[in-house]
């Protein structure tokens, strides 16, 4: 056997001189070629682990236009104050260079090739890698990723992580024939329902949890890279690998092996009516709205426009920063937690789930009546949120009660305003 050159030895040597590693894994990752997809808390890790160990080609992607943020920066440890508002992948292709100049790093065109990864170019990006890594966080990709990977037959290292919580797996079959790595869409035949889906950025994230889970996608890719040269090491493949950083404990799940119905990864010809040949064919939105056959009535609202009531004003963060006074209520319905955070002076906060609560209804009346004092423009009710959705709901909702003479949504938010009245009020 050819002994490995003098930098190879000095750079990896402490994984090589593993009994279980050796020579011949260390140069199965040399070959490797591997994409990430997805910059973000799970994507810097793992890219960073990846390179480090010794990959050949590592592929970065990420949506276009998504440049690094200070919000970013307590958990996407590839990024500092230096490059906030450079493109993540291109800074991170940047930090991976200098890390491992050994490392053929390349940052995939996103914008050649559409935004990020969609139905329209997945099979096109996983065609030729030996494993694709699964950083992003939501569910429209998970599932384009996993149905290109499986047509594709390359393995899927899937992690995700939100609040103090983490996951991995590793789905889709590499092709050999005794393989029966399970799919996304295998164990999650249905699309889990808008609401239930969270975000690091709507729900809050624990720095170092997707960390964790990223560095550990980096191992998953090693074990399937190196194959039978990593000795004993076996893939989360059936597997899957929980993480609750409140009492720092992992559990593994076993799951359940390919569904022969799947309509992705089964070959079974039962199950060829809705048989997804071609990922840029597949109705993704339709799926994901809770209609696999693609009706279009799935779509439509579940409250009738005749039912709603009348649609509260709406107003401009400037505008209320001008009519605004000691008298006026604003109230501020995001969680609790982001209230603390930052808040405009004088603002009630009533959480819009708080909302269903007739009590917390009548209490917004009652202050609402203890500043007005009388006076017309102080009976107007101002609503405000993080980013001006969450708002429109509530302005919504509170107007439907008739408790209000008048009810205005702040348009855009707390964002609105950082960008229009006070630059020094934090984005977030």
């Amino acid at each position: 056997m050819e002994q490995p050159q003098q930098e190879t030895v000095e750079r990896y040597s402490r994984q090589m001189v593993l009994g279980c590693f050796g020579v011949e894994s260390q140069r199965c990752l040399s070959r490797a070629r591997v994409l990430v997809v997805g910059a973000g808390g799970l994507g810097c890790p793992a890219a960073m682990y990846l390179a480090g160990a010794g990959v050949g080609a590592l592929c970065l992607l990420d949506r276009h236009g998504d440049c690094v943020e200070r919000s970013n920066l307590h958990r996407q440890i590839a990024y500092n104050d230096a490059v906030v508002g450079v493109d993540k992948a291109e800074a991170l292709a940047q930090f991976v260079r200098n890390l491992n100049p050994r490392c053929d790093v390349q940052r995939l065109d996103s914008k050649q090739h559409g935004v990020g990864i969609c139905a329209a170019n997945a099979e096109q990006m996983v065609q030729g890698f030996d494993v694709v890594l699964d950083c992003t966080d939501n569910v429209m990709s998970r599932y384009v990723l996993s149905d290109a990977c499986a047509l594709q037959k390359v393995p899927l290292v899937s992690g995700a992580a939100i609040g103090t919580d983490g996951q991995l797996s590793v789905y889709c079959s590499s092709g050999a024939k005794d393989d029966d790595t399970p799919c996304y869409r295998c164990v999650h035949p249905v699309a889990p329902p808008q609401h239930c889906v969270g975000s690091c950025d709507s729900a809050g994230v624990l720095g170092p949890v997707p960390g964790i889970i990223g560095t550990l996608q980096a191992i998953e890719a090693i074990k399937v890279i190196c194959g039978a040269s990593f000795v004993g090491a076996e893939p989360l493949r059936r597997k899957m690998l929980l993480f609750d950083a409140m009492d720092c404990s992992f559990r593994t799940m076993k799951l359940r092996a390919r569904n022969s119905a799947c309509i992705a990864c089964s070959s079974n010809s039962t199950s060829t009516q809705n048989r997804i040949t071609r990922v840029n064919e597949y109705d993704y939105d339709a799926f994901l709205m809770g209609d696999s056959a693609g009706d279009s009535a799935a779509a439509a609202p579940a409250i009738a426009p005749e039912s709603r009531g009348p649609l509260p004003s709406r107003i401009e963060a400037l505008e209320f920063s001008r009519i605004s006074n000691e008298s006026t209520l604003l109230v501020d319905v995001r969680p609790n937690t982001h209230f603390q955070m930052c808040h405009l002076p004088g603002a009630m906060n009533v959480p819009l789930t708080d909302l269903s609560s007739a009590e917390r209804v009548r209490d917004i009346q009652h202050e609402m009546d203890r500043r007005s004092r009388g006076e017309a423009q102080s009976s107007t009710l101002y609503i405000i949120c993080r980013r001006g959705n969450d708002s429109q709901k509530a302005a919504r909702k509170l107007s439907e009660t008739g408790l209000f003479h008048r009810v205005v949504d702040i348009m855009g938010g707390l964002s609105a305003w950082s960008d229009q009245v006070d630059p020094t009020f934090p984005k977030y």
